[in-house]
């Protein structure tokens, strides 16, 4: 007895078409908030035709950043704890890679001088206008600075910010205070901490290279952090 028939068919094809269309939708959504944050990787998750329709999909400029688990299945009902917990395996790769790049770059920086480690030598870079990357080490620096309303404004203390002719200096984490005048004069801000890898202001990569903004000065990636090692001298 033959069973279906051209409704059948037509059934199909239109469940399909839904699906395809649903996943164009996503995979433009996807496309889209890559783009605008920037995206160090893009996890896909569910059952796999699914997952594989909004690949085909996804824009070709975000195929390279895709990562893909079978967790968020079907067979997995409402517990999205697979993803959750892929989620945050594929951050710690990507952090530790990005960590060790920029060691091997600050390192490579300071043999040529042009790299500064450690609270006080990072200070007195930004003072000068002379930092082109500020990189936050692995562990925050138990340091502090005293700073006034004006953000480039630091002094190592309260005595020094007077000097300066800064009253109402107040204390603060060094971290803080240096990532403050850094944004405040348009340098780079990277940090590698766990779980807090990020990047502020512009995103090209960590460079070692000065870039001339005075005559007799150059910029320079300087780092912060009490793993760092001890800082290489800027050049005369």
């Amino acid at each position: 007895m033959k069973v279906g028939g051209i409704g059948d068919l037509s059934v199909q094809h239109s469940t399909e078409d839904v699906w395809r269309s649903n996943a164009q939708a996503v995979a433009d959504r996807v496309g889209r908030r890559a783009r605008q944050t920037g995206a160090a990787f893009v996890l896909v998750a569910g059952d796999e035709r699914a997952r594989r329709l909004v690949l085909d999909q996804l824009p070709t400029d975000v195929g390279p950043l895709v990562v893909t688990t079978d967790a968020g299945g079907r067979g997995d009902g409402a517990d999205l704890s697979g993803v959750a917990l892929r989620a945050d395996e594929v951050v710690a790769e990507h952090e530790a890679r990005r960590a060790a790049e920029l060691r091997e770059q600050l390192d490579a920086a300071g043999a040529h001088g042009l790299a500064v480690q450690g609270v006080g030598p990072v200070l007195d870079a930004l003072r000068k206008g002379q930092v082109e990357t500020l990189v936050l080490g692995d562990q925050p620096t138990d340091e502090q600075l005293t700073t006034g309303a004006d953000p480039v404004a630091i002094g190592a203390t309260a005595e020094e910010l007077a000097g300066l002719g800064v009253g109402d200096g107040v204390l603060a984490p060094a971290d803080r205070v240096l990532v403050r005048a850094a944004l405040a004069t348009d340098v780079d801000v990277v940090s590698c901490r766990p779980t807090r890898c990020l990047r502020a202001r512009r995103s090209a990569p960590c460079s070692a290279t000065p870039t001339p903004r005075r005559p007799g000065t150059d910029r320079r990636s300087a780092g912060a952090g009490r793993d760092r090692p001890p800082a290489a001298g800027p050049p005369g």
